[in-house]
């Protein structure tokens, strides 16, 4: 079997929807919607089946959060959704492993709220950082290589990120691959070239997907201390009484 040709026909059927649903779905909203579910479909019929996922706000103990995620990967095993309520739902840091923000059509704000947003997540209480995604369709950049236009303007975010809060993979399926993920030991600590890959790879959602699990499985989760959650969060007050005396007895 030939695995670039396999997943080919799969970049392909993903454009091939995406245009689907640019031309029958007028709401612009419903159509990001169905584009970041038909993205997260493949996710979950090809990432290792310990890894689950999701859509929502990932917290800390000191009642830190994130903003809305697209897609959220965790470890179901450890993870005690805090909250769920029709398609929000609240995940503790500990058991979150990665965040990817889905766009259909990429620009230089598209990739700035994306960056923003990953950051968010990446500033939360965690001894690892969380791998942070960018996934896009198609992009709004003129100039060849368009790629290399996404990998500008992130560049320019990040003159105004922390190296350990970047992005780590951005992908954009009509044109190429972005790639800026540092790891273990220092997590990013320090600036670094991004890589770039051009469309002309035949495997770009090959490299895409083994990548993010790549990048994911170098993370630790760890049940979350969800007393903590109450007692340091915002969830309650903690009050400390003096022991008590042991009584006399006659």
């Amino acid at each position: 079997m030939n695995i670039n040709y396999l997943f080919q026909g799969i970049a392909n059927n993903l454009l091939n929807e995406f245009d689907l649903i640019h031309e029958q779905i007028s709401h612009s909203g419903e159509r990001g919607r169905v584009r970041e579910h038909a993205f997260q479909l493949f996710l979950g019929n090809h990432l290792p089946g310990k890894y689950s996922l999701g859509s929502g706000i990932v917290v800390d103990k000191q009642g830190n959060q994130s903003h809305q995620c697209d897609i959220v990967i965790y470890d179901s095993f450890t993870c005690s959704r805090l909250f769920s309520k029709s398609n929000i739902q609240i995940f503790p840091i500990e058991c979150v492993l990665g965040v990817i923000e889905v766009k259909s059509i990429l620009g230089s704000n598209q990739i700035r709220d994306a960056a923003l947003n990953i950051q968010a997540v990446k500033k939360l209480h965690r001894n690892q950082p969380v791998v942070g995604c960018l996934f896009a369709y198609r992009s709004r950049f003129k100039l060849e290589p368009k790629i290399e236009q996404s990998a500008v303007a992130l560049q320019r975010v990040n003159s105004k990120i922390a190296p350990s809060e970047r992005l780590d993979l951005m992908c954009v399926l009509s044109d190429g691959l972005v790639l800026g993920h540092k790891g273990p030991p220092d997590w990013g600590t320090d600036d670094d070239e991004l890589m770039v890959f051009l469309e002309t790879v035949p495997h770009l959602l090959v490299l895409f997907l083994f990548y993010l699990t790549e990048f994911i499985s170098e993370r630790q989760v760890n049940p979350p201390a969800l007393v903590s959650y109450a007692t340091q969060g915002e969830i309650g007050l903690v009050r400390s009484m003096p022991a008590a005396s042991p009584k006399q007895h006659n």
